[in-house]
């Protein structure tokens, strides 16, 4: 029962301000550099009473600077206040160490290497979450998230061109002769061109030459004048007049004869 009475106890007087602030954000590699507080309290004024150290221990500095009073916070917000320093943290790799004014020690963070000029390390979420290098500076306000990582696409492989087939070759009596298919290219059909005419005759030039004309089997034919049958017949009719003339001679002489 007693042992109950004194846990009880505890719970009520026990002061909360061990739990409520913690190191939320710091830039070791800038100018100058900066450590930032999450502070669950109505006012961060408090905290100047605490220290900043690079080391565990707060009755020996073993760091690379003395253990900072933070009388110079700058609280113009109570949740995120944060202080200025100049040559306290290395950049390599150090404890960045909160002490309250009993030194007791209130919170801690250890960096095993530099997150580049101007990277910051906090927490993500603010107070609760765990330390990692964050996208952007935040500081005195809330801290921004963790750089988020792109996935690289894998290219897609190209298509490979088909390998050009080699001529084949016929081998003759010891002898290769590259067998090749050549190609032949269609050449354009000359038209033939008419031959200006020499005579007229009613309106009709006799010598104008009509296009020759092409037959199935690829052949040209030359195509009938329409005066060919004029001639032919104008040459029969001279003919048979001469033979009839003939004829009138040959009975007339043997008329003659027969006298």
């Amino acid at each position: 029962m007693k042992r109950l009475f004194l846990v009880l106890i505890s719970f009520i007087f026990v002061s909360p301000v061990f739990a409520s602030v913690v190191i939320n954000e710091f830039n070791p590699n800038a100018s100058p550099e900066w450590v930032e507080l999450y502070n669950a309290s109505d006012s961060a004024e408090y905290l100047k009473s605490y220290y900043l150290d690079d080391d565990i221990s707060f009755t020996e500095d073993s760091g690379s600077g003395t253990k900072k009073l933070l009388t110079e916070l700058i609280t113009m917000s109570a949740t995120y206040p944060y202080i200025d320093i100049s040559s306290f943290l290395n950049n390599g790799g150090d404890y960045v160490v909160i002490f309250d004014s009993l030194g007791s020690l209130i919170d801690q963070y250890q960096y095993t290497h530099d997150p580049g000029d101007g990277i910051t390390i906090g927490r993500s979420p603010d107070n609760t979450g765990s330390f990692s290098t964050l996208a952007f500076s935040t500081k005195g306000s809330q801290n921004s998230q963790p750089p988020t990582v792109t996935p690289t696409r894998t290219p897609t492989p190209s298509q490979v061109p088909s390998p050009t087939k080699t001529p084949t070759s016929t081998t003759v009596a010891g002898t290769s002769t590259p067998t090749h298919t050549k190609t032949t290219t269609p050449t354009k059909a000359s038209t033939p061109t008419s031959t200006p005419a020499d005579i007229e005759v009613t309106g009709i030039v006799l010598g104008d030459t009509i296009p020759p004309a092409q037959d199935p089997t690829g052949e040209s034919k030359q195509s009938a004048s329409p005066l060919r049958p004029l001639a032919v017949a104008s040459a029969l009719v001279g003919l048979g007049l001469a033979l009839m003339a003939g004829v009138l001679v040959w009975q007339k002489r043997n008329a003659i004869l027969k006298q």
